[in-house]
Order: C-alpha cells, then structure tokens, then sequence
C-alpha cells in the first residue's frame, strides 16, 4: 500500500501540469489548510488558511471559476479569503455555522453565495458541540475519493463517521491537522482503511500529527503523508 502510494507521488509532475485532467493538491501552507481540486474552468478550494501562501495557486487559478468550501472560521482555514476576494470570479458556498468575530464577518461578507457543483457532498448536516472545532463542515469529494474534516472533533465524529460507511474513500485529510483531539479509532473503523492519511501541520512548533495519532495510523496500516516531508501533494484524478 504504502509502496503505491510512493510511486504515485513519485510520478506526480514537479512543473505545473498542461494536462486537463483534474488535479487535487494538498498545498503546503504549514500549520494550516488548503486544498485545491482543478477541474476544467473552475477550482474548488477546500479552506484557504496557513502560515504560507502557495504562490502556483495564483498562475492556476486566478483567471478560473473559484469555488470556496470553508469548513468553520479558525484563521488557519480563512486567513487567505482577503487575498482570494481581489480575483475577478470567487464565489463562497453557504457560510460556516458560526462566526466568531466583526472581523471575520467582513471576510465573508465580501464573498457572493454560489451553489455547490453536484460533485461536492457534505456528509456532516448537523452539529452538537458548541465549539469552533466542533462546528467544521465535514466535505467529501467523489471524484478523489477525498474526505476533508476540518478541524471536526472525536466527539463530533460519533455523530457523522456511520455516514462514511459507504463512502469509498482513499484520502483522508487528518482532521484538525492530526490532533490528538480528532481522528479516533471509531473513525478509522468506519472509514476502511484509507489508501493514505493527510496532515498540513507543523510538527515541530505544534506537534502535529500528534504522536498518538501518529502511532493509531501505524496499527491501523494506514501510510500518513506530511505536506511538511513532501511539500505541496499533487494527485491527479
């Protein structure tokens, strides 16, 4: 498994692609989250925070539809909206559930509402925690076959992991980065084992993937790849 995994990385292009087929890229922004699908005229952007601006997003993505699924209003997954909203076609779908401050509401506001391409599900409609975490919307993607949690909680896993269960999924964006505090074994046992586990942190300031969640991933053989090991993660689909 891991071996396969390797090799796809290994042929992921280091230039970006001319290809039309579809990309999903894991940016490495470090302690934070961003990821882009390309697909056609448009690029879906699932949370768009972190330390580091990617600056290939830009030359891919300025000019198309951009598309903005935000799971929940933690700086690390919103922090780029400002430079975002100066492209000429962003759109935001539904707002996240809570936010937290005047500041962030102007972030938002400047963003037009737009709809969902049917190939965008989110799995989590509902919510029984009252923190920011516990508030992520939880998206999964069909055509990657990705699942992105946010920084969704283990208690609020309970609540939306039996509806994975017949979703096929290979890439499972840690959530929360690879907290301690997300990721649960309950989880894993739902899932059927990923092909791989994603973290955009950094471990050596913030610990993440936590050891904990680092050792649960090993007993369940499941590979986990770090935007902070590999850069940005390429993966065509």
């Amino acid at each position: 498994m891991m071996l396969a995994v390797l090799i796809l990385l290994i042929l992921s292009p280091i230039t970006l692609p001319e290809s039309p087929r579809p990309y999903m890229i894991i940016w490495n922004v470090g302690q934070g989250a961003w990821t882009t699908v390309l697909v056609g005229e448009e690029c879906w952007h699932f949370d768009a925070g972190g330390e580091h601006f990617p600056k290939a997003v830009e030359r891919l993505c300025r000019a198309k539809q951009n598309r903005l699924f935000i799971s929940h209003d933690d700086w690390d997954h919103i922090g780029f909206i400002p430079r975002l909203s100066s492209w000429p076609k962003v759109c935001l779908f539904q707002s996240t559930r809570q936010i937290s401050s005047p500041r962030k509401q102007k972030l938002f506001d400047q963003l037009t509402l737009c709809d969902a391409p049917s190939q965008v599900q989110e799995v989590e409609d509902s919510v029984h925690g009252k923190q920011s975490n516990d508030l992520s919307r939880v998206y999964y993607l069909p055509a990657a076959q990705a699942l992105f949690p946010g920084d969704s909680t283990a208690s609020e896993e309970r609540w939306w992991a039996r509806k994975t269960r017949d979703l096929k999924i290979k890439w499972w964006l840690l959530g929360h980065h690879g907290s301690q505090f997300s990721s649960s074994q309950n989880l894993i046992d739902e899932l059927h084992h990923p092909w791989a586990a994603i973290s955009s942190a950094r471990y050596k300031k913030y610990r993440h993937p936590h050891p904990l969640i680092q050792a649960r991933l090993r007993q369940n053989r499941i590979p986990l790849l770090r935007t902070e090991d590999w850069g940005d993660l390429w993966i065509q689909i």
